[in-house]
């Protein structure tokens, strides 16, 4: 109970509301592919599902999956994925997938 409070304090003093910082889900961190390279995984996020099964997403669709050259709409086991790329210098993905309920996103560079 005060964790949801604090939640929807967060996101109404950030100009949010509750249910905004309540869909935003929870932060799996960060997954380094290459060692001493810009190649990974950043602020992943989960929604209706554990970081362990999120992480565990994020890595098959980078094993799989170019967001460069590949399609922009996939799916990956029961999930259906969306990448959007931006290329500023350094190409960078940013990702949806969804199954039902459940949520994961992240950027892949």
């Amino acid at each position: 109970m005060a964790a949801a409070a604090l939640l929807s304090a967060r996101a109404v003093l950030a100009g949010g509301s509750p249910a905004s910082a309540a869909s935003a889900g929870v932060a799996c961190g960060t997954i380094v592919f290459t060692p001493a390279t810009e190649d990974g995984a950043f602020d992943i996020r989960a929604t209706g599902t554990g970081c362990r099964s999120a992480r565990k997403l994020v890595r098959r669709v980078a094993r799989r999956h170019n967001f460069v050259s590949g399609p922009r709409r996939f799916r990956v086991r029961e999930y259906r994925c969306t990448v959007i790329t931006e290329d500023e210098g350094l190409p960078v993905g940013h990702y949806r997938c969804r199954a039902g309920r459940k949520r994961v996103t992240w950027d892949k560079s």
